[in-house]
Parts: C-alpha cells; structure tokens; sequence
C-alpha cells in the first residue's frame, strides 16, 4: 500500500484526483476505533466553530482535535448571517450543550474579492469551465442567494478588514434570537501563513 501523501497528492503535478477509496483502505488497514455512538461521552468542548469552506482553514487540524470535541460549521467566508448556518447553530443548541460559538476568518480568504454581482454574472454566463456547466435554470435560483463578501471600507487593509468581518459576526450572533444568552460568542483571526489563532477583542 503506497504512503497515504502519495495516494492523492504528487510533488511533479500541482494537483491531480485524490483516491478516497485507496487512503480509507489504509485508514481501517491502520486500525479504526469506533467513535461512541452516544456523543455526550468522551472528550468534549462543548465548541461550535464557525469557519470558512477554504481547504486550507480546517479547525480540526489547527487545534489538534480529535472527533467528537467540537462541532464544525463552515460556508465561504465562515459568515453568520447565512440562513443555512443558523439553522444548523439551532439544532445544535436545541438537542446539545452548547457552550461557546466561535467565529473564525482567515487571512488571504477569498471572500475578499469576490461579489455578489460578481458570481452571480458567472452564473449567468455559464461558460465551461473544468467542473462542466451549470443547468439553463440555476441562474434564477442564484439571484435569491447572498455570496456574504467580506466589506471593503476606505483604505483599510486585508487584516483589517478581515477583522471588521470577525466583529460583525460576533455582534450579529450575540444579539440573534436564535442564539442563548448563556452560550459564550468569540472572535478569532487564522493566520495561514504561521499557524497562529489570535484572539480578536470584541467588547
């Protein structure tokens, strides 16, 4: 069985198919240890992270958490206002102890530079790309959906403003309904460039 950093990836190629199929077969040959099928026992956080979908800003490997010990909500940008995202934080706090929400947004997202009149028009003109065509009536259905950019304000720069969008997010959590007063709501900067997690100050 080749090496697992071999079954997916290639130093010679920038990217190539990743074989899930060959990389389980050598996770069980390794051993699996089932997880518990009652999730209130073992180690917990009682920790909802709320982050970005970019493959490079995985909570689970930047805390070194195993599974089962925290609850890993992700959309692009990591945003709170997604409809999607708050439904998940209902159920959640409705059939677990949740006892802190923490919002966490990377550097070099690519929310930065996106919009939503941006996407949309992608949409709309529908030309092939490397995952192929969207169907005719996707665009009418992509009208209706916010891509929630990261704001640019002035001359702030891209720490800044990714900062702003941590803010936002904490205060919209904190006085969102669907949200208990009891449960903690945090902020916190990824840096992808030294693994660093900072703590951003949100009265």
């Amino acid at each position: 069985m080749p090496a697992k950093q071999e079954l997916g990836r290639s130093a010679a190629e920038v990217a190539i198919t990743y074989d899930f199929v060959k990389a389980n077969e050598e996770y069980l040959n390794e051993g699996h240890k089932p997880e518990p099928s009652d999730l209130t026992r073992g180690p917990r956080s009682y920790t909802a992270v709320i982050t970005c979908i970019d493959s490079r800003a995985t909570p689970e490997h930047w805390y070194d958490l195993r599974p089962n010990e925290v609850w890993s909500l992700r959309n692009g940008g990591g945003r709170a206002n997604d409809p999607g995202l708050l439904r998940s934080l209902m159920i959640l706090q409705a059939t677990s102890e949740v006892k802190e929400i923490r919002v966490l947004h990377h550097k070099n997202c690519g929310s930065l530079y996106y919009n939503n009149q941006w996407v949309h028009g992608l949409v709309q003109k529908n030309s092939p790309s490397r995952s192929g065509q969207y169907s005719p009536s996707a665009y009418p259905h992509c009208q209706s959906m916010g891509t929630l950019p990261f704001i640019r304000r002035g001359d702030k720069d891209e720490k800044e403003i990714i900062i702003d969008s941590i803010k936002q997010d904490v205060e919209f959590l904190r006085s969102h309904p669907l949200v208990k007063e009891s449960v903690k709501v945090t902020g916190f900067y990824q840096d992808l460039s030294n693994g660093l997690i900072s703590e951003v100050d949100v009265p």
